[in-house]
C-alpha cells in the first residue's frame, strides 16, 4: 500500500477522535462549537456591537443574538448598550468568559504538550508543513 493511502487512512482515524475530545470540552463548559467561536472571537478581539459581530464572523445577525443569548445565559458574556447608538448594544465577556477562555487556551496547550512529548522540535515543523500542504491541497479539491 502507498505511502500516501496509509497516511490518509491514518489522518481519517484521528479525525473521530479529536471530534470526541472537542466534545467532551465543550459539553463540560456549557458550551457549543459556535458559541466557543464567538467567544473566543470576543476575547481576542474585544467587546464588540452585535452587528459587527455579525459582519466579521460571516453570519446573520439573527445568529449572533441566538449565540450571544447562550452566552449569556451561561454567564460568559453580557451585552451593554452603545453609548453612542442607542439602538445598538455592545457584547462583551464576563469575568466567567474570560475564565473560560483563560482555561480553553491553558487545556488546549497542555494537551499539545502531551500528545507531542517526545517527538523532536525538528519533526513537529516538517509534520506541521506537511498537514499545512495536505490542508491546502484539501481545499483546492473542495474548489475545484
Amino acid at each position: 500500500m502507498k505511502a500516501s493511502t496509509i497516511l490518509l487512512r491514518e489522518l481519517a482515524e484521528l479525525a473521530p477522535l479529536f471530534d470526541q475530545l472537542r466534545a467532551d470540552g465543550l459539553r463540560r463548559r456549557q458550551l457549543t462549537l459556535p458559541r466557543r467561536r464567538l467567544l473566543m472571537f470576543l476575547h481576542h478581539e474585544g467587546p464588540l456591537r452585535s452587528s459587527d459581530l455579525a459582519q466579521r464572523l460571516a453570519i446573520t445577525p439573527r445568529a449572533v443574538t441566538a449565540l450571544v443569548d447562550g452566552l449569556v445565559v451561561t454567564g460568559y458574556a453580557e451585552r451593554r448598550p452603545d453609548p453612542t447608538d442607542r439602538r445598538a448594544m455592545f457584547v462583551e465577556l464576563t469575568d466567567s468568559g474570560t475564565a473560560i477562555c483563560v482555561d480553553m487556551q491553558n487545556s488546549f496547550d497542555n494537551f499539545a504538550s502531551q500528545l507531542f512529548a517526545g517527538i523532536d522540535t525538528n519533526e513537529l515543523d516538517a509534520t506541521v508543513q506537511t498537514i499545512t500542504t495536505i490542508r491546502r491541497n484539501l481545499e483546492q479539491l473542495l474548489v475545484a
